[in-house]
């Protein structure tokens, strides 16, 4: 049994050993994931080297399952955040444009309220005037 799994093996109470028990690691780039566990309970006979090549074989194709796995779940995340901010650009662009078209009309707003002023300072001269017009011919 490789030293790194002692520990974890131990802790299994419920497992019996025996000479006839393997441990085969199911790690990639030095990280344990799990420990394959193969003996023949009850039985004395050994396993051939033909066995423990495919228990070698089958604990490398796990590694690599679940380190696959890993990664999908990586890109689904990774996806995820992709979208998001893509969203979020989304929105801020059409709020620029809305931002944008708020500021002409508040500044076509201010244009005409001007106006509106202007154009009631004019008819309260021209009142004016028509008043003094009018008292001046009476």
């Amino acid at each position: 049994m490789p030293p790194e799994c002692k520990n974890t093996v131990k802790s299994y109470s419920s497992w019996e050993y025996s000479p006839q028990t393997y441990f085969f690691p199911i790690s990639r780039n030095s990280i344990l994931f799990a420990v394959l566990a193969v003996g023949k309970p009850g039985t004395f006979q050994k396993f051939s080297s033909e066995d423990l090549e495919v228990f070698e074989t089958l604990s490398a194709q796990a590694a690599i399952a679940i380190e696959n796995n890993q990664y999908i779940e990586e890109a689904r995340q990774l996806t995820r955040q992709i979208t998001e901010a893509r969203t979020r650009e989304k929105y801020l662009a059409e709020l620029e444009i809305a931002y944008q078209k708020l500021q002409e009309n508040n500044e076509q707003l201010k244009k005409l309220f001007t106006d509106l002023q202007n154009t009631q300072s004019q008819l309260v001269q021209s009142e004016k005037m028509a008043a003094w017009g009018n008292w001046w011919q009476e």
